[in-house]
């Protein structure tokens, strides 16, 4: 599930997205904080979408997950490099925790929250 929020995300399918999530799912993120229910999710990431970003690339490793009957808990580092108009990019780095929730569609996030370590814009010439 996890995967398909990332994927969804780098596209920027606002639908897709919110899709991953229960109808009260929870996202906290560094530049917004506690973001729930669908409609606050489709409003946050329709503002993401409009920031200059060219491109988003979400990794995620070193995945635990614990499974208890339809519920699970996860945690995970991760890795968003974002290319800005001019051609430099910025990276994070940081460590995520998520809950599931098994629902009749499947599994999906009832609560996911990013904790970022690391954050550096980078020039296109130090890439090349």
């Amino acid at each position: 599930m996890k995967h398909e929020y990332c994927y969804a995300t780098d596209d920027l399918d606002v639908d897709r997205i919110v899709a991953t999530f229960t109808p009260d799912g929870v996202l906290d993120v560094p530049i917004h904080e506690h973001i729930e229910g669908h409609d606050g999710l489709a409003a946050y990431f329709e503002w993401f979408a409009e920031r200059e970003y060219q491109t988003r690339a979400h990794n995620v490793f070193n995945h635990v997950i614990d499974v208890d009957r339809d519920t699970a808990t996860g945690e995970w580092y991760y890795m968003v490099l974002y290319t800005l108009p001019g051609r430099n990019a910025e990276t994070s780095h940081g460590h995520d925790d998520v809950e599931f929730v098994r629902t009749d569609d499947g599994w999906k996030l009832s609560s996911t929250s990013a904790r970022r370590r690391i954050t550096r814009e980078v020039s296109a010439d130090a890439i090349e």
